[in-house]
C-alpha cells in the first residue's frame, strides 16, 4: 500500500520548489500529485511516495506540517464508466473516496491511487 502525504504550505512563489527540492536531494520521487485548495494564505500539496518513511522524516525535519493517510493501488480497463464502477463499490459500503491520483496509463489501462476515509472496509473491496 502507498502513501499520501497531504502538506499545507503557506500559498506563495517558490514554496513548492522547496519542497519537491528537498525530496528531490533526498532521492524522494513523487509518484503522483494534485493540489488542493489554492488559496491565501495557504495551500495544500498532495502527493504519492513510494519511501514514505524517508518522505516524513524530511518533511518533520524541515518543518512542514503534513498528514499521511494510506492509498489503494488500483488497476483497471481505461474505458468508459470503469471508475464509476470502484466509485459504485465503495460507496456501497459507505466509504468515502477523499483523494485520487492517475499514477499510469497505458492505451488499454489505467493505475489510479485512491484515499479513503475507511481504509478497512475499502481493502476488502479493492
Amino acid at each position: 500500500m502507498l502513501k499520501e502525504f497531504r502538506v499545507t504550505l503557506p500559498n506563495k512563489p517558490g514554496e513548492l520548489a522547496k519542497l519537491t527540492g528537498l525530496l528531490g536531494k533526498q532521492g524522494i520521487n513523487i509518484h503522483s500529485i494534485a493540489g488542493l485548495a489554492f488559496s491565501a494564505p495557504r495551500a495544500t500539496v498532495c502527493f504519492v511516495v513510494k519511501d514514505d518513511r524517508k518522505a516524513a522524516e524530511v518533511l518533520k525535519e524541515n518543518g512542514f506540517k503534513f498528514t499521511v493517510n494510506s492509498v489503494f493501488n488500483v488497476r483497471m480497463a481505461d474505458k468508459p464508466g470503469a471508475l464509476a464502477r470502484v466509485a459504485k463499490k465503495l460507496a456501497k459500503s459507505q466509504v468515502n473516496i477523499e483523494g485520487i491520483y492517475l499514477v499510469s496509463r497505458t492505451p488499454k489501462r489505467v493505475e489510479l491511487a485512491i484515499a479513503v476515509d475507511k481504509p478497512k472496509a475499502a481493502e476488502k473491496i479493492l
